[in-house]
């Protein structure tokens, strides 16, 4: 009972050794993909947001990437540099930073363009001295808010049997 998956001729726990032999597997994936993703995500969003120039070169950098067969590419990687545990993470970080940094930056182009990110242009205008341009459309739509409410709660009581009854 104390060896689960049983053990091995020498006498060693199975395993014990199937945990200690996962860690790097662990250790690798998870390394390598917070790391593609910080990089994708970083200039994902340089991209999307800023425009111009930077989209233009990040991106023809990322569709020159993504052109490469990443297996192939990940064994030419694989030979040109020293074994080990850090070579593998990099080599994961260089195949797979473009898919985030194109999904990001799609998703920050979108966000770019709809009406609160346009509204947000207005917000150096709330502290200067022409405050009235945000506070009065925020005034209009507070009154017509409450004005609905309080037309809603009339009719209600109005028109409810129960209530009217009272």
């Amino acid at each position: 009972m104390g060896h689960p998956l049983g053990h091995r001729f020498s006498g060693g726990d199975i395993l014990s050794r199937l945990i200690f032999g996962a860690r790097t597997s662990i250790i690798i994936g998870l390394l390598g993909t917070v790391f593609a993703g910080a990089i994708g995500v970083t200039l994902g969003i340089i991209s999307g947001y800023m425009g111009g120039l930077w989209d233009l070169v990040i991106m023809r950098v990322v569709d020159a990437k993504l052109a490469l067969p990443s297996l192939v590419f990940g064994i030419f990687l694989a030979a040109t540099f020293k074994p080990g545990l850090w070579t593998i993470i990099l080599i994961l970080v260089i195949v797979f930073w473009t898919r985030y940094a194109r999904v990001i930056r799609g998703e920050v182009l979108s966000l770019r363009e709809r009406d609160f990110v346009k509204l947000a242009e207005a917000r150096p205008t709330l502290i200067s001295e022409r405050w009235t341009l945000t506070v009065a459309p925020g005034l209009c739509i507070m009154l017509l808010v409450l004005s609905a409410n309080l037309l809603g709660d009339w009719l209600r009581v109005r028109m409810d049997p129960q209530l009217r009854n009272r």
